[in-house]
């Protein structure tokens, strides 16, 4: 069987890449040898580090010679179909879809994130995208009930865990021990977040470490440093990123995948700003959000003093999550249906 992932891959993004980690881990757990294609920005880079066949992403001749060498087609998480960036992004993967319908092949939309589409073309393009695949998986509830709810797709969707969760933590040391990590997006740290993060330093004492998972998170980093005592952690293995993580106490993050590492390391966690995945995932995994409308500093330092508490919700809830998603992993998927 040959596998092709399609998502944001080969752009230094730390979450991407932890999804591409961890899909090629789960497909070959399939049981039947399996051949594995990666459509990434960066095909020399990728073939490097993960031993697959590589097609790029941007060229059309290699979309359809990749589309054409594979028997199925996985969208593999993300919030690929989304317009929030740009509506270009609606045209590209939903135009793979329609490539890889033209050559009749399989389709799995897998562990998708949906965000509100703000323009009307783009719920067309994505209810008819939808309707070509041959199984829809979203990772988080909130996604569904917008496809189901507001979308009205006419769909089985399911739901399965993000696949960065399937990765395996590896800890070097103890060097993080007690630290409190922080992630914020550039052009994310308001003035407000900045006040909340220099009282809650002055408040708890704590050491600090800022982690960026793009590249571009660096700006905020710069920003923070002129105010606080903070450290740099700057790891592109998502596995060790993830092990680093799991040695905290307590972790403050935007990126979205930022808040997914210290869930699957199960670190209790606080999201701080009010987008439409990083407030779905945080309630949906029983952490605390701190959006614009309500920065209090109180809220910040009572969650890090209960984080004991939060920690064992976070555990218990992962543990059910995880029951949840064990029919739709992407092995057990290929093995049942395919």
């Amino acid at each position: 069987m040959k596998i092709g992932l399609v998502g944001y891959f080969g752009n230094q993004n730390v979450g991407d890449e932890a999804i591409l980690q961890a899909m090629i881990s789960q497909c070959k757990k399939y049981h039947e040898p399996i051949s594995i294609a990666v459509f990434t920005d960066a095909p020399e880079i990728t073939k490097e580090k993960y031993d697959v066949i590589v097609f790029s992403r941007k060229k059309l001749t290699h979309l359809v010679a990749g589309v054409n060498y594979c028997d199925i087609i996985v969208f593999a998480g993300g919030s690929l179909f989304q317009d929030q960036t740009s509506i270009l992004n609606m045209f590209y993967y939903t135009g793979v879809a329609q490539l890889c319908r033209i050559y009749r092949k399989k389709v799995i939309f897998y562990a998708q994130g949906f965000d509100r589409l703000k323009h009307f073309i783009s719920r067309r393009l994505l209810k008819r995208a939808i309707l070509l695949a041959n199984r829809v998986s979203v990772r988080d509830y909130q996604s569904r009930e917008y496809l189901v709810n507001e979308l009205k797709v006419k769909k089985n969707i399911r739901f399965v865990m993000d696949s960065a969760f399937f990765l395996q933590p590896y800890q070097k040391d103890n060097q993080y021990k007690g630290y409190v990590g922080i992630n914020i997006m550039a052009g994310q740290l308001t003035n407000s977040y900045l006040k909340l993060l220099v009282d809650f330093q002055k408040a708890t004492n704590v050491d600090l470490i800022f982690i960026p998972f793009n590249p571009a998170d660096m700006a905020s980093y710069y920003i923070l440093k002129k105010k606080l005592n903070i450290d740099i952690l700057e790891e592109e293995n998502p596995s060790v990123l993830m092990g680093n993580i799991k040695q905290m106490d307590f972790f403050i993050g935007q990126r979205y995948h930022s808040l997914v590492f210290s869930a699957s390391a199960r670190t209790p966690f606080v999201y701080l700003g009010k987008g439409d995945k990083g407030t779905g995932f945080s309630k949906m995994v029983k952490q605390i959000c701190i959006g614009n409308e309500n920065v209090n500093k109180n809220i910040l330092i009572n969650a890090y003093k209960e984080k004991v508490v939060h920690k064992n919700v976070l555990s218990c809830t992962m543990e059910d999550m995880e029951k949840e998603s064990v029919p739709e992993l992407i092995g057990n998927v290929l093995v049942k249906f395919f």
